[in-house]
């Protein structure tokens, strides 16, 4: 159990647990749940968005501004979502409204800013569902629902009220919001796969001091940039609302290699184009599309001669965090198997 206090607004992660009950009677960040087997969790009030991977067999009270799930199986999920519930590669859902409490838990909402009566507990989008056969998912009739979840011990009043279907006013956010699975990135990688052509170079910063982003996008395309031309990049941007934040060393491999280093010869790589860029609906997911050029040099004393360049297009995916730092989470290469997690 984490109790007040335990948490205070920090992002939480649950991961590698079996047969075990756990809840988080306390206000949060983003929460992520992974490979839990069995499990009955709860949790509070996340202020931005529940990631839930890789789970079976489970039971979940999760109140949030956003759910997502992915190859999640055989579970019974009762939530409170102010945005559509995403799922991914999952099947064997059932979906009820939040039901449970505990003292304080109507001070946590509203500490979050979530509003208890906007919940879209039943507005599910599956994204490998595009006849919308609902064959992965169903709503829990009222009569199949379990005895309410009071993880403090004692019976009290919902700060959660049990929201009826269809409700709810819904802000249409289907057309912005982006799958963030592995498959839909290679997907979206070929369909963007490297031309020969030689797109228009865009200026490298100075120095990362140097560089000042006014706004989410503004620091995500520095990210990405910086990222193309470096594999050991640690604070990248950084002003008085927001930083961006690449992952340290090296981040692909086999053909995408950055600063790959041969016989005789060096890998220089550099960001040529950075095509697009979705922020998600919450703003703390990005997702992009850009294209490195990749030249192999020869070193000195050597007299290799130089190729010309080839040029690689990737997807990435970013988050960011509590502190609003953007980071890189997961490339994907157009070339077939090249991935790399970070």
């Amino acid at each position: 159990l984490k109790f007040p206090g335990d948490i205070d607004g920090q992002a939480f992660e649950i991961s590698d647990c079996k047969n075990t009950t756990m809840a988080i009677m306390d206000h949060s960040e983003q929460v992520q749940i992974d490979r839990v087997t069995g499990c009955k969790i709860f949790i509070g009030a996340c202020a931005s968005s529940t990631f839930i991977r890789n789970c079976d067999n489970c039971i979940f009270y999760i109140c949030c501004r956003q759910l997502r799930l992915r190859e999640v199986t055989n579970s019974t999920l009762y939530v409170l979502s102010m945005s559509e519930v995403h799922i991914e590669y999952s099947n064997g859902l059932k979906f009820a409204p939040f039901n449970g409490s505990y003292p304080l838990h109507g001070e946590h909402l509203k500490t979050a800013n979530i509003d208890p009566l906007h919940n879209l507990w039943y507005d599910v989008y599956d994204h490998n569902d595009a006849d919308k056969s609902h064959s992965n998912w169903k709503l829990l009739p009222e009569s199949e629902y379990e005895q309410p979840w009071f993880p403090a011990g004692t019976e009290c009043e919902f700060a959660a009220p049990r929201v009826k279907i269809g409700s709810v006013v819904k802000v249409n956010e289907t057309e912005n919001m982006q799958s963030f699975g592995l498959e839909q990135m290679k997907a979206d990688a070929k369909k963007v796969s490297s031309s020969s052509a030689m797109p228009p170079p865009l200026p490298t910063p100075s120095s990362a001091a140097s560089v000042v982003a006014s706004d989410d996008e503004s620091a995500v395309r520095v990210v990405i940039q910086l990222f193309a031309s470096a594999s050991d990049i640690s604070t990248v941007v950084d002003s008085s609302s927001f930083t961006a934040v690449s992952c340290n060393g090296t981040v692909l491999s086999d053909v995408a290699s950055f600063q790959q280093t041969l016989s005789g010869t060096a890998t220089h790589n550099e960001l040529s184009v950075c095509s697009s860029v979705t922020i998600s609906p919450l703003k703390d997911m990005a997702y992009s599309v850009f294209t490195v050029s990749q030249r192999v040099v020869a070193t000195e004393g050597s007299d290799l001669p130089t190729p010309p360049a080839s040029f690689v297009t990737y997807t990435a995916v970013l988050s960011k965090d509590s502190e609003k730092l953007w980071k890189i989470v997961h490339v994907q290469a157009a070339t077939p198997n090249t991935v790399s997690w970070m």
